[in-house]
């Protein structure tokens, strides 16, 4: 299945964590970028969280929430493999991964879950 079946299954009850973060490995993801041309982060109690979405849509959304200049939005288009081997485990900090922030079937992937992957 891919990603937006895998996290239909999850949030049903009977997803398995192993096929979730398999399609999370294959799905493509936006992710935006700040005022600097950076990747967009979050701290929450000291932890940093990327957000990243499976829709431009999706990200657009998140960026009217929070006020945000849509002509000015861009956003990193990359596989969840990728972007979290490549930016997500290689902080000088353990960082959690947000998929769809601001949506109803948002899903969180702490630090821990994401170094195995």
């Amino acid at each position: 299945m891919d990603f937006t079946q895998e996290r239909a299954a999850f949030f049903a009850g009977y997803g398995q964590p192993e096929e979730l973060l398999e399609a999370l490995r294959d799905q493509t993801l936006y992710v935006p970028l700040d005022v600097n041309d950076e990747f967009f982060t979050l701290v929450v109690d000291d932890v940093p969280w990327s957000v990243a979405f499976t829709t431009w849509k999706r990200a657009q959304d998140f960026a009217h929430a929070a006020g945000r200049d849509l002509a000015s939005v861009k956003a990193y288009e990359v596989t969840g493999g990728v972007f979290v081997a490549s930016v997500v485990t290689q902080g000088p900090v353990p960082t959690g991964l947000v998929v769809d922030a601001h949506q109803a079937d948002v899903m969180v992937f702490p630090p821990d879950v994401l170094k195995g992957m």
